[in-house]
């Protein structure tokens, strides 16, 4: 157990630097798997911001309807 301890501690800086290791060529500086998740995220992220915005806007055009619709609704009561 201390032997694969130390075998792991020991290969560890040869792991970051893309050597060989028990589980295949590990190369992190050219390794993109991650990279299309981080775009949608992004992208959901700036449609999620600009529906806030247009809401926003939005949102005080409907509230005034509303109103105006209320008070003609019991004004013509």
């Amino acid at each position: 157990m201390l032997n694969a301890l130390k075998s792991m501690v020991l290969s560890f800086p040869a792991t970051i630097a893309g050597m060989r290791h028990g589980l295949g060529r590990v190369n992190l500086i050219q390794d993109e798997s991650g990279q299309d998740l981080i775009e949608y995220a992004l992208v959901a992220a700036l449609i999620g911001v600009g529906a806030i915005i247009a809401l926003r806007g939005l949102s005080t055009k409907i509230a005034s309807a509303f109103t105006s619709v209320g008070n003609n609704l019991t004004s013509n009561v």
